[in-house]
């Protein structure tokens, strides 16, 4: 007996294969072309519904599929911004850092607001978003740095200074600062004309007032060495930024009075210090981190002097 396909059917069919492969003649790439677009709107009928439902994942993916636009859907900044909101009010990182790009970006139907943008990016780097934390990190540069009780520093973001111990007057260097090692000492020495830039650094702002501190002459970040250990002293490198496990390059700044500082690491909770800084005969003194005994804290306290201006003054 002979299956009767009605003739509505062979034309929708037909008129199917004819759209997504009419740029193929070959029938079997038509077929796969309709199975993977069939593919696509079932999984997508599924997203929607999981979204429709409160799925923070589910609202996320379906904002990116209308931020990227493509497969069937045309891009829209308006629908994707609803979604990305939907995740973000339940705390969804990915979310708030969605929300906060489309703002930064706009067009598509979402107007470009700054201040939004900055609320959700700083929401996500609240949680520890890389992304997010550089972003503002970027927009914070000739801002002021803070110090561990929220009040602005005599230092500007992004802007290069020398660190100078109290006891010895000395800069923190990074020995060998222009060799292509990925670790590099950090000493204290007596200020080099030759070689400057390996004395000079800056502020980079992270989140919840903790800073990297980036080398001019190295382009590598303060570092404490296996800063989970339970060592009473630990050594203090220079090291790229290590964008999986930042807490042991994270510092924030202590004050002591008279413009001095002391700089606490995140993860150990130990003070940079200047090992042996009574020594009178040494010509550099190593730089290590170790506990905050309170107990002659002028190797422990450190100002910091910008970079001497290099234009002719007339």
């Amino acid at each position: 007996m002979k299956h009767k396909i009605h003739r509505s059917k062979i034309f929708i069919l037909l008129g199917t294969i004819a759209m997504i492969g009419s740029f193929s003649f070959n029938g079997a790439r038509a077929m796969e072309d309709l199975f993977e677009l069939e593919r696509f709107a079932t999984g997508l009928f599924v997203m929607r519904r999981n979204a429709e439902r409160g799925d923070a994942l589910s609202q996320v993916c379906l904002a990116v599929s209308y931020r990227l636009g493509g497969d069937g859907l045309e891009k829209d900044f308006k629908k994707a911004a609803y979604w990305f909101l939907q995740a973000a009010q339940q705390g969804n990182v990915h979310g708030q850092a969605g929300l906060g790009n489309i703002y930064n970006i706009g067009g598509f139907g979402v107007e470009k607001d700054d201040t939004l943008a900055d609320y959700w990016y700083q929401k996500a780097a609240e949680q520890g978003y890389a992304g997010a934390i550089e972003f503002l990190s970027k927009k914070k540069e000739g801002q002021s740095v803070t110090d561990s009780t929220g009040q602005d520093m005599d230092i500007t973001i992004g802007r290069f200074y020398k660190i100078v111990n109290k006891e010895k007057g000395w800069n923190l260097n990074v020995n060998n600062a222009h060799m292509e090692e990925s670790s590099q000492d950090v000493t204290s020495q007596v200020s080099n004309g030759n070689y400057d830039s390996h004395g000079l650094f800056k502020f980079i702002w992270w989140r919840n007032g903790y800073y990297l501190i980036e080398n001019k002459g190295s382009e590598k970040v303060i570092s404490v060495q296996n800063a989970d250990s339970k060592e009473k002293r630990l050594s203090v490198k220079a090291q790229p930024k290590d964008r999986k496990s930042k807490d042991h390059q994270l510092f924030r700044f202590i004050p002591q009075g008279s413009g001095y500082y002391l700089i606490e690491n995140k993860q150990s909770g130990k003070l940079l210090n200047v090992w042996n800084a009574f020594n009178g005969f040494a010509s550099w003194l190593d730089t290590t981190a170790e506990p905050n005994d309170n107990w002659w804290l002028n190797h422990r306290s450190f100002k910091f002097e910008p970079e001497p201006s290099t234009g002719f003054v007339p």
